[in-house]
C-alpha cells in the first residue's frame, strides 16, 4: 500500500493569502502546520498512528478543518494515509470535542483568529 506524505513548511513561511487555494479549498500543508503549532506538536504527530489524546485531538481538528473547507472524505483519508471511514469518525469526534472539551475549544479559538472557519 502506497502512503502519501504531506510536505510541511514552517508556519511563518506561509503567507496568509495561501491559506485557501484558487479552488477555495484549504491548503492542507498550511492547515497541518498551523494546527500542529497551536497544539504544540509536529505535523508528523498529526499524521502518525498514535492514539494518545495529545495527538488525536489535533488530528481530529485537522480533519474537521479540511472537511469544512470542502474536501471529500476520500481525499482527507488519502492525505492522512487512512480510509474515508477513519476521516468520517475523526470529523464526528471533532464536532463532539468542540462541544465540551475546554482545551480543544481554546485551541479552536486560536485557529479561528488565524482565519480558520469552524
Amino acid at each position: 500500500m502506497k502512503t502519501h506524505t504531506i510536505k510541511v513548511k514552517r508556519v511563518s513561511a506561509w503567507p496568509k493569502r495561501e491559506m485557501y487555494g484558487k479552488d477555495g479549498l484549504l491548503n492542507p500543508n498550511r492547515a497541518i502546520a498551523d494546527v500542529a503549532a497551536i497544539f504544540g506538536i509536529t505535523a508528523k504527530d498529526i499524521q502518525g498512528r498514535s492514539r494518545i489524546e495529545r495527538y488525536t485531538y489535533p488530528r481530529h481538528i485537522y480533519v474537521y478543518l479540511l472537511r469544512r473547507s470542502g474536501y471529500a472524505l476520500e481525499e482527507i483519508g488519502r492525505l492522512m494515509s487512512r480510509d474515508h471511514g477513519t476521516a468520517l469518525n475523526s470529523e464526528r469526534r471533532a464536532r463532539d470535542l468542540l462541544g465540551y472539551h475546554k482545551e480543544t475549544i481554546e485551541k479552536a479559538l486560536e485557529l479561528q483568529k488565524l482565519g480558520y472557519k469552524f
